[in-house]
């Protein structure tokens, strides 16, 4: 646990020249000073570890013995959580993610691997679909399948807004998956191959650097 101070320079029971810090009126929340207390501001209300816990407290009042608050907790944007099918006849299994902009619209969508279980199929369906920031499916000619793959896609999505396929092109958006085989498929924003490599081995290749 932690005692807050709005000045977030936690200096409460420090020792100064000789002498115990007891507070100063800027440690305090009111009117006048620092009213909000939220993931955004310093201090903040992530968690010890910084993960983000949503809280934010905002206060309303000048100094007093009774002083007014708001608190709310807000976990998700509009649109989140999604939910996964997954019941008796089919079992969604989400495993690797990503994000980047398909749609153009300067806002990343949220790339993810799964595969699903269908009651009487032999073998799961293995695919890579899209949500869009409101939490809506991404759609590729209508269908909520970004790309199906036969084989099992090993660690290594990836994706990016600024490729280059080749010199002298400009830059587009891609994602890049893995199979289990080493093959390397490279897919543009609708879900087409730009480009298969095959990669033998079972370690997933570099698909490219981290730039600054």
């Amino acid at each position: 646990m932690a005692l807050e101070e709005a000045d977030g320079i936690l200096d409460l029971g420090i020792i100064f020249f000789g002498g115990l810090n007891q507070g100063t009126p800027q440690d305090a929340f009111y009117l006048g000073n620092n009213t909000m207390f939220s993931p955004q501001t310093l201090p903040g209300s992530s968690a010890n570890d910084g993960a983000y816990s949503g809280v934010t407290i905002e206060v309303g009042g000048v100094p007093a013995r009774i002083m007014s608050l708001q608190i709310w907790r807000t976990l998700a944007r509009d649109g989140w959580p999604v939910a996964l099918r997954f019941d008796d006849q089919v079992r969604t299994h989400p495993e690797q993610l990503v994000f980047v902009d398909l749609s153009g619209e300067g806002l990343p969508e949220l790339v993810f691997s799964n595969e699903i279980d269908v009651e009487g199929e032999p073998r799961p369906l293995r695919q890579l679909a899209a949500i869009h920031p409101n939490g809506s499916p991404f759609r590729v000619n209508g269908s909520t399948v970004f790309a199906a793959f036969t084989n099992r896609m090993l660690p290594g999505l990836a994706a990016s807004d600024r490729f280059v396929l080749r010199a002298g092109e400009s830059e587009s958006t891609v994602v890049a998956a893995v199979e289990r085989n080493g093959d390397i498929l490279l897919l543009n924003r609708g879900g087409e191959s730009l480009l298969s490599i095959s990669v033998p081995g079972s370690t997933p290749p570099v698909l490219w650097p981290r730039g600054p």
